[in-house]
């Protein structure tokens, strides 16, 4: 295979990642824009179902002895100035009955009278979730942007290589100087 074919297909190569890369690039930002777009601050539901599927399931508590669960209030976020209203929190007691905490999702018993902020911890387990999502997700762009730059500077190489080669005389079986020695 000559040299010229080989650098074609890496050339075409290149020039393939590239576009695949920018190609993934840009959907990521449309469909960052887009999501903002549609989300509205006013549409809680939106965000109690994000929340609700970065909650864990349960979280079990050593102090209570209880396994307190999470679910979506059905009737949305009932006070403006509460987001946790947006959620109920529970447990079953020894009876096998749902026992709701407060809106607060506060759990107090004689033990506990200050109380156990059961509510809190499930939105900690979700933004912890939503760190890991994004700590991939930059890790994702980073390598898309090195790649990027590689082949970047893979087509500056090949556009200093091919200027190097024409600024070069080209070899042939004799040059110029040669000729003109004989002649004399």
């Amino acid at each position: 295979m000559s040299k010229s074919l080989t650098n074609i297909k890496a050339q075409k190569a290149a020039k393939i990642i590239l576009a695949v890369c920018s190609a993934l690039l840009i959907a990521v930002i449309i469909a960052a824009c887009v999501f903002s777009a549609i989300s509205k601050k006013e549409d809680s539901q939106m965000y109690q179902k994000a929340l609700i599927t970065l909650m864990p399931e349960s979280i079990e508590d050593p102090e209570t002895n209880y396994t307190f669960h999470v679910k979506a209030n059905p009737n949305g976020i009932t006070d403006e100035n509460n987001f946790m209203s947006g959620f109920i929190f529970y447990y079953t007691d020894e009876n096998g009955k749902e026992v709701q905490l407060d809106r607060y999702g506060m759990y107090y018993d004689d033990n506990n009278p200050r109380g156990v902020n059961v509510g809190t911890s499930f939105i900690l387990k979700a933004v912890l979730t939503i760190k890991a999502i994004l700590k991939g997700f930059y890790i994702a762009i980073g390598i898309i942007i090195a790649i990027m730059i590689l082949v970047g500077i893979y087509f500056w190489h090949l556009s200093w290589e091919k200027y190097d080669n024409a600024k070069k005389p080209k070899a042939s079986g004799s040059s110029g100087k040669s000729q003109k020695k004989n002649n004399n």
